[in-house]
């Protein structure tokens, strides 16, 4: 099966800090001694999320074909027989909470809400991982043509041959082959 994955692990790591009486974390003392401590990270979590699993099957290619002429693929060894590579990634999230009253209702409870605000970066060491290779090579920027004899004549024989071989150096080296790069977010989530 193409989405075949035998080892896959999500390990979430979350610490938060509380509020009130059962603060634990770093304080800042006021001169006055009337003042209370500033509580430099009450209603503060960290998120930790590890993501990882080993690389699903692709059918790797005994020959390298060429994107011009038509030719045939011969299988090397059987259908989706090997494997992309191992994957890993780390994303990092930093939240806070602050409490909002809005007045009191009819009945005289007190409107409550909240407001969160958070960084999240994504991909967190900015890791390239492997989410498509060539079948030929088993590489994700290199598909193999470039460099095959078979199709040396082929690529001589272009209009121009250097400007060719760059822009099929750009052509294969496709992102999508590729998971995305480190994102970094900030925003505001309102609960009323």
């Amino acid at each position: 099966m193409p989405w075949d994955r035998r080892h896959q692990f999500n390990l979430l790591l979350d610490y938060r800090y509380g509020a009130g009486k059962e603060y634990n974390g770093p304080t800042i003392s006021r001169e006055k001694k009337d003042k209370a401590p500033v509580k430099l990270l009450e209603n503060t979590g960290f998120t930790l999320t590890v993501l990882g699993g080993s690389g699903t099957p692709y059918t790797a290619a005994r020959k390298v074909n060429s994107p011009i002429s038509a030719s045939s693929n011969l299988l090397k060894g059987s259908y989706y027989g090997s494997r992309l590579p191992w994957q890993f990634r780390l994303d990092l999230r930093v939240d806070k909470d602050f409490d909002l009253n809005f007045g009191k209702t009819n009945d005289g409870s007190v409107r409550k809400a909240y407001l969160n605000v958070y960084l999240q970066v994504l991909n967190l060491l900015d890791t390239k991982n492997v989410l498509n290779v060539y079948s030929a090579t088993g590489n994700a920027d290199d598909d193999g043509y470039l460099s095959a004899p078979e199709w040396q004549r082929e690529i001589n024989t272009q209009t121009d041959p250097v400007a060719f071989r760059e822009l099929y150096e750009v052509y294969v080296n496709r992102p999508g082959n590729y998971s995305s790069p480190r994102q970094i977010r900030i925003g505001l989530m309102f609960n009323f």
